[in-house]
């Protein structure tokens, strides 16, 4: 609605309305959370009106798009336009921005320590630690901690030769969890009657 005109509405890109999706999603849930399927505020209409055919053609083509459901409009996917499947997902694009913040400012700390064993393991622990929280707020996918994420900081990152130079190098390998965007569900009718739903 248009303040300034009570009893008219007002069109506007629908831009500023998903980025506060998203930075409220993160908020509250966290980065690795997909800013989709979440009813966005004080919409009352959408131009142009697309079908069920034109949406799955633009999201084929990884359009973001806003669709009406019954009770309000909601974005629908988040995706990227990176052409690698691991990277499509704006959830994990983000949650990555987050790692290279994170270790950019743990990083900050690193300099000018004495770059020997016991300060490789301290970096490592340290590191873990960020990801261990992580992993138990559902950023990572993984059964356990081991299959979510790995941080090396021994001699296979660091050999003799680069710490000589004054190098530290600490690898972080991580499994980002994946939104699941569509669920299926099957309605079957059994020969007494009863409505089972299956999911898939």
């Amino acid at each position: 609605r248009d303040d300034s005109a009570p009893d008219r509405v007002r069109a506007i890109p629908c831009d500023g309305a998903v980025a506060g999706l998203i930075a409220a999603r993160e908020r509250e849930r966290g980065v690795w959370v997909a800013p989709a399927n979440a009813a966005l505020q004080g919409v009352l209409g959408l131009t142009p009106t697309l079908g069920d055919d034109d949406w799955a053609e633009l999201y084929a083509l990884q359009l973001n798009l806003v669709r009406a459901e019954p009770r309000d409009f909601r974005p629908m996917s988040a995706h990227t336009l990176s052409d690698e499947r691991s990277l499509l997902q704006l959830s994990v694009r983000r949650l990555l921005i987050l790692l290279r913040k994170a270790a950019e400012e743990h990083g900050m700390d690193f300099v000018f320590e004495r770059n020997h064993e016991h300060f490789r393991q301290g970096v490592r622990a340290l590191l873990e630690a960020m990801l261990g929280k992580l992993y138990d707020g559902g950023a990572f996918a993984g059964a356990t901690n081991s299959e979510a994420y790995r941080v090396l900081t021994d001699a296979s990152v660091n050999p003799p030769q680069s710490v000589e130079q004054g190098r530290f190098v600490a690898s972080i390998e991580v499994a980002p969890s994946q939104p699941a965007e569509f669920i299926s569900v099957l309605l079957t009718r059994g020969d007494a009657g009863q409505i089972r739903a299956t999911e898939s």
